[in-house]
């Protein structure tokens, strides 16, 4: 549900906005919905990459741990409203640093939504720099590394599981499907 969230807010909050301001390089909509688009862009991306993450977390204990208990409600209520405040707190910058601007252009005045950092604007400035490397880090390297262990941890104990006795026409079918399953995981 939180991806579904997620994709809802971008593709009826930004999608359209952005795609006028691409188109015409003006941004007519103020300073106040330039804060917000921005600030529901990382929001969805950043909720959108973490609830990822907890998924292939989730599917990492329920294969590696099958006899430990299944997260209650309760648990996955907690852990999607984490996702949300995290996500919240790394996105608040844009509506603090998010402005805009007139801008001369050939063909007239421009209004551009852009970032106006303390120390100075956007592409200027190291606490931008610093921004984005966080951001990167928060929401590529440590999901990455996340899904791609636990994914390829997963996909190896179901490839070698084996069954105990002889082999059955049911039980080599399990394991092809098994095996179909990893094989679609993978590629």
């Amino acid at each position: 549900m939180n991806i579904s969230i997620a994709d809802a807010m971008v593709s009826s909050l930004i999608v359209t906005f952005n795609y006028i301001y691409m188109l015409d390089n003006d941004w007519p909509f103020g300073e106040i919905y330039c804060k917000i688009s921005q600030f529901i862009a990382t929001l969805s991306i950043s909720a959108s990459v973490f609830t990822l993450m907890a998924i292939s977390i989730d599917r990492y204990v329920a294969i590696m741990k099958p006899l430990k208990p299944r997260m209650s409600k309760r648990c996955n209520l907690g852990i999607a409203a984490f996702i949300w405040i995290a996500s919240i707190a790394i996105s608040c910058s844009m509506l603090f640093f998010f402005t805009t601007g007139e801008v001369e252009r050939k063909d007239g005045t421009r209004i551009v939504c852009y970032a106006e950092w303390p120390d100075g604007p956007t592409n200027h400035s190291q606490q931008e720099n610093v921004y984005n490397i966080v951001f990167m880090i928060l929401t590529y390297i440590l999901p990455i590394i996340s899904m791609t262990v636990t994914y390829s941890r997963v996909g190896i104990e179901l490839w070698d599981s084996k069954t105990i006795g002889e082999y059955t026409p049911r039980q080599v079918e399990n394991v092809r499907r098994t095996r179909r399953v990893v094989k679609m995981m993978t590629g």
